[in-house]
């Protein structure tokens, strides 16, 4: 059970009474014997002193403990930016066995909706590093993290060509609707509801009512994703109308699309709408929440309609959009109030 050196540091993996133990990182052979001995000392205790622990208090302690002192300072800050986002989802005072694999999951899930791939893999790390030492502590049964499946709609990319102007959005639905293809109205579907790529490509006829103007999104990626989502009554006829002119097989998954030809049928929308810029499919949705917020949909409709996993999530990424609307909203609120003084009679 002595301390091994791997790539210029100090650790140990060692099973004891039907336990395993496995730490790196230490600076010095002497600190990681010192762990060692404790943890041949009172194994129980060792396992039981964390207990009293949330996650949040636990990371915290984890990082000040391995990460602090031997990483850079914009690292240190990543991995608290990490645990923020964990927290957003999972609530302050989640603790570590409250966090089920299917439900880390989802959570990883909603991160690709948001973020590149490059910045969830790093998210995901710190999480899953915390994790992994929380077992040994004894202060989690299992690691949640495990397995767990990365997947971007995020194409890396300027922060600033995420979202369409209004007139963009505006403008791009009428040439969709000129495309007059399947996957022209896969895009139209896209525009109108905001739902996400897998969730079009699984609708099945029956999942839309032409009298009471929906569309029910079966979901999948987060626990709230399945959900009826309102459309205007000329949307509504216009997919109608669509899916007759286009005399498509209406069996199973009837609008299933590769995602390549999706996109070139989007880059092309793009090129004859004249809309410029490094705008990629996921704009379509980014832009619907952004087109609905700066109009003056409350957060929590927004929050169901796209199928976020909580009203958090909305607020995290497009708080910005809502302050903006706010601050428009009170700006009208005092044109009435002074047209209100200025139209007095004396």
């Amino acid at each position: 059970m002595e301390p091994k050196k791997i790539n210029g540091k100090w650790g140990f993996d060692f099973s004891y009474k039907n336990k395993r133990y496995r730490q790196q990182g230490f600076a010095t052979k002497k600190e990681a014997k010192m762990v060692i001995e404790k943890i041949l000392e009172n194994p129980i205790k060792q396992q039981n002193k964390y207990a009293h622990l949330n996650f949040a208090q636990y990371f915290t302690l984890w990082v000040e403990t391995y990460k602090e002192k031997y990483v850079t300072h914009k690292t240190y800050l990543r991995y608290f930016n990490a645990l923020r986002k964990f927290l957003l989802y999972f609530g302050d005072n989640v603790r570590p066995n409250d966090v089920t694999q299917r439900e880390y999951q989802e959570y990883i899930n909603q991160l690709g909706e948001q973020y590149t791939l490059g910045t969830m893999k790093k998210d995901h790390q710190a999480i899953r590093a915390c994790y992994e030492q929380a077992v040994y502590d004894g202060i989690a049964k299992r690691n949640p993290t495990f397995n767990a499946r990365l997947e971007s709609e995020i194409e890396d990319m300027p922060g600033h060509v995420k979202f369409m102007e209004d007139f963009e959005y505006e403008k791009l639905k009428e040439v969709i609707k000129e495309m007059n293809t399947p996957s022209g109205l896969f895009l139209f579907i896209l525009h109108v509801t905001g739902a996400r790529f897998g969730e079009v490509s699984n609708l099945r006829y029956e999942d839309f009512d032409f009298e009471k103007e929906t569309i029910f999104i079966r979901g999948g990626k987060t626990i709230n994703a399945k959900r009826t989502v309102e459309l205007s009554y000329e949307d509504s006829k216009y997919i109608k109308e669509q899916i007759e002119a286009l005399k498509i097989n209406l069996n199973g998954t009837f609008l299933k699309r590769s995602n390549t030809a999706i996109k070139q049928h989007f880059r092309k929308a793009l090129d004859n709408g004249d809309i410029k810029g490094h705008k990629v499919l996921h704009s379509l949705r980014h832009t619907h929440i952004t087109y609905l917020i700066d109009k003056g949909v409350d957060d929590e409709h927004v929050s169901k309609r796209v199928g976020h996993a909580n009203i958090n999530i909305t607020r995290e990424f497009y708080g910005h959009r809502f302050n903006s609307s706010k601050e428009q909203s009170e700006s009208v609120v005092k044109d009435i109030l002074n047209s209100i003084e200025n139209n007095d009679t004396p």
